[in-house]
Formats: structure tokens, sequence, C-alpha cells
């Protein structure tokens, strides 16, 4: 064999070498490519999964809202009936919490009006009818026909 052959050979075989080990990089750089797609998929169903969830929070969360809508509505229908009901004085851009305010100022007067007695004179769980015993105090913030009627109807007073 000549040097030249020899050479030559030498040169085939290091080619083939090379070529074996870049192969085997390549399976490697293959198999890490497959782990982190596969990675990456489950990831991407992960996140689909929750934009799913995500959907149906947020249909929820709509029906809900438009739940409460039509509910604000027909409160706020009922007491602008209310206030229209009893005459009641409300300017027509006030909001749901002064119209409360106005109705439970009405409410006061007439509590006022219909018992004779001022309304924070009245006990926190009110003056029931079929009451019969009442305090002294309570007794003189009553009108005088008030009280006529309480003892009238047997009312008894308490010191």
């Amino acid at each position: 064999m000549k040097l030249s052959e020899i050479v030559a050979k030498l040169t085939g075989l290091e080619s083939q070498v090379a070529a074996d080990k870049f192969k085997g990089e390549l399976a490697e750089l293959q198999c890490a490519a497959k782990s982190t797609i596969a990675g990456l998929e489950s990831d991407l169903a992960a996140a689909n999964a929750s934009i799913e969830s995500l959907g149906k929070q947020k249909a929820d969360a709509e029906a809900k809202a438009g739940e409460l809508a039509a509910s604000a509505e027909a409160f706020n229908a009922a007491l602008n009936g209310a206030i229209a009901n009893f005459k009641i004085e409300a300017k027509a851009d006030a909001t749901a919490t002064e119209k409360l305010a106005a109705l439970e100022t009405f409410a006061k007067v007439a509590g006022e009006k219909a018992s004779g007695i001022p309304a924070d004179k009245i006990p926190a769980g009110g003056i029931k009818p079929e009451a019969k015993t009442i305090t002294r105090a309570e007794f003189n913030q009553l009108s005088a026909d008030k009280q006529a009627a309480f003892c009238k109807a047997g009312g008894k007073i308490t010191e």
C-alpha cells in the first residue's frame, strides 16, 4: 500500500468517525427537542384548560351581573313606586340611598303622627298594639287622645 492510499483510508476513517459522532449528537439533540416539545404541549393543554375555565367563570359572572342589574332595576322601580304612592318629594336624579333616606324620614314622621310618640322615644322593638303596659315616660310622650285611647283599651302604666 502506498502512502497516499493509507492517507486516503485514514481520512475516510476520520470522516466516518466524525459522521458517527455527529449522528450521536444529532440523536441527543432530537431527544432533547422531543422532550421540550412534549413539555410545551403539556403546558399548552393546561393553559387551554385554564382559558376554558376562565371563560366559564366569566360567563357565570356576566349572568350574575345581569341578574343583579335586573334586581337593582326592580328595587329602584319599587322604590320609585313607594315614593310616588306616598307623595314623597325626591329629586329626579336622586340616588337610591337618597330615596331610601327620604322614605325612612317619611316613615318616621308617619309613625310619630300615628303613635303620638317621637321616633327617638319609640323602643327598639317598637310599640306593639297588643302591649298593655308602657312606662310613665312613654305614656307622657303620647298625645292626649292617644293617652285616652290607651287607658280605654285597658293599658297599664309602669314607673
